[in-house]
């Protein structure tokens, strides 16, 4: 189980990491390049991408706050079970 935690993290960090990097290569070709088309393409490329990874972070958040809705407030007490 602990393995498959690992994995899954690992997974997860390094998919992240990948986006960054092509955010990164956009950026830098965006930079580089002086035709204005083509500049225009690559701003609309980048642009996609960074909606589609707002879009999974989005996604993600709201996961996190429906999960964190179903915890309880309060802390169980069984003291009144002893008795």
């Amino acid at each position: 189980m602990k393995k498959l935690i690992f994995i899954l993290v690992l997974t997860f960090f390094s998919s992240l990491n990948a986006q960054e990097i092509v955010v990164d290569k956009l950026l830098e070709k965006i930079n580089i390049t002086k035709n204005k088309e083509e500049k225009q393409k690559l701003l609309k490329k980048l642009k996609e991408t960074l909606a589609n990874k707002n879009e999974k972070e989005m996604q993600e958040a709201n996961a996190i706050i429906k999960a964190k809705q179903k915890l309880p407030s309060k802390v169980y007490d069984d003291t009144f079970l002893n008795k």
